[in-house]
C-alpha cells in the first residue's frame, strides 16, 4: 500500500467500494463468520511485558506492557498494568448475540492504525421526518487496543442522499453504550439488553428533535446571524486603534487569518443550505433540518483536515466524522439549533 500506517489494516463493504478503497465488497450482506473473514477482523492480541535496552542488558519497565497483534507480531499499543483486553473474538460474540436479539445487518467492518481500533457498523432500519428524505439508522461498535476507549456501541442515522452522518447529542438521551466486560454470556445478553434499551430511549428523543427541527423555519438572514453569532463568532484579538478621531478595529496578522477562515466557512455552509445535497427536497430548504444538515455535510464532506504521519485523507476523515472533532462539532451543532427551536 502507498501508505505504510494501513499496511496491516483491511475493511469489507456491502455492495459498495469501501471508503478508503481497500478491502472486499461484498454482494449481500455477511453472516458473522463472512464478515469476520471479509473484514480481517480475525486475530486476537497478546500481552507482554516491556523491556528497555540499557548497553548489553534488558531492562523491565514498571507498569508498561506492550499490546501485540498476533498475527502480524507487531506493537499496536502501550498500556498499563490494569489493562485487559477486549478480544476481537470478544466482540465478535458480542455482535452475534446483539445480531440474534435485534435483527440487525451486518454493512461494514475493518481496522484503523494497523488495527489500533476495531469497527463494526451494522444496519437497524430506516426512518424518515419529511418524505422522500430517508435516513438509515446503525449501530456503530468499536474497540481499541492501545488503552484509549473502551469496547462501546454508538447509535448513529446516516442520511442515505447524502451519507452525512447525523451525531446528535441529546440531554438525558446517551447516544453510546460502553460495553461491561464480562465473559459469561448470561451477563452478556444483559449488556446487549440495555444497550438495545438505551439505544429505544435515544431513538425516541432524536425522532422528537427532527421533528421540531423540521417545523422550525429559518430564513436566509435568520440562517446567518447563526451561523456569525453562534457557530463562528467573530475571532478574539480585535484591537482598537484612532485615526483621524475615528476609533478603527484593527485586526492582527493571526486573527485576520481567522477572521478570513470563519467568514469563507459562513459562506460555504450559507451555500450548503441553498444546494447542498437533498436541499431541494421539499420542507428541507429554509428549516433548522435544513442548516442542521447543511453544517453536518461542511464538517463530514467539506471542511479541510490535517493528514500526518503517512496516513491518507479518507482514513482521516473517516474517523473524524465518526469518532473525532467533526462528529463533536456536529452534537454541538444539534444542541444549538435545538437551543433556537424549543
Amino acid at each position: 500500500m502507498a501508505h505504510e500506517i494501513m499496511e496491516h489494516d483491511k475493511m469489507m463493504s456491502v455492495r459498495e467500494v469501501p471508503w478508503h478503497g481497500i478491502g472486499e465488497i461484498l454482494k449481500d450482506y455477511p453472516t458473522i463468520t463472512e464478515a469476520i473473514t471479509a473484514s480481517g477482523l480475525n486475530w486476537d492480541v497478546s500481552i507482554e511485558r516491556m523491556k528497555a535496552i540499557m548497553g548489553n542488558n534488558l531492562i523491565e519497565v514498571p507498569d508498561n506492557f506492550a499490546v501485540i497483534r498476533e498475527d502480524t507480531k507487531t506493537v499496536i499499543g502501550v498500556v498499563g498494568n490494569r489493562y485487559e483486553p477486549y478480544q476481537n473474538s470478544e466482540m465478535w460474540g458480542f455482535i452475534d448475540n446483539f445480531q440474534k436479539q435485534s435483527g440487525v445487518k451486518l454493512e461494514t467492518a475493518g481496522s484503523l492504525k494497523n488495527g489500533r481500533t476495531t469497527w463494526v457498523l451494522a444496519k437497524n432500519g430506516s426512518t424518515e421526518h419529511i418524505k422522500n428524505d430517508k435516513i438509515d439508522e446503525f449501530f456503530l461498535f468499536r474497540n481499541s487496543f492501545d488503552g484509549s476507549t473502551p469496547i462501546s456501541v454508538m447509535f448513529t442515522n446516516i442520511r442515505v442522499v447524502c451519507n452525512n452522518t447525523l451525531t446528535a447529542a441529546i440531554k438525558g438521551a446517551r447516544n453510546i453504550y460502553n460495553v461491561r466486560h464480562t465473559a459469561s454470556a448470561a451477563d452478556q445478553i444483559k449488556e446487549v439488553q440495555k444497550a438495545l434499551a438505551l439505544r429505544s430511549k435515544y431513538k425516541s428523543a432524536v425522532d422528537v428533535s427532527f421533528d421540531l427541527l423540521v417545523k422550525y423555519d429559518m430564513n436566509a438572514t435568520e440562517s446567518e446571524n447563526f451561523l456569525k453569532e453562534i457557530i463562528f463568532p467573530e475571532p478574539k484579538g480585535i484591537t482598537q486603534k484612532i485615526i483621524k478621531g475615528e476609533i478603527v478595529n484593527k485586526l492582527g496578522e493571526a486573527t485576520q487569518r481567522a477572521h478570513t477562515t470563519r467568514n469563507n466557512n459562513i459562506a460555504d455552509i450559507m451555500e450548503l443550505i441553498e444546494t447542498g445535497a437533498g436541499a431541494d427536497i421539499p420542507g428541507v430548504r429554509g428549516t433548522g433540518y435544513g442548516m442542521y444538515n447543511a453544517l453536518t455535510e461542511w464538517a463530514d464532506h467539506e471542511k479541510s483536515i490535517r493528514v500526518m504521519h503517512g496516513r491518507n485523507e479518507a482514513e482521516v476523515r473517516f474517523e473524524n466524522v465518526f469518532f473525532g472533532t467533526a462528529s463533536k462539532f456536529k452534537a454541538a451543532c444539534f444542541n444549538e439549533i435545538m437551543k433556537q427551536a424549543a
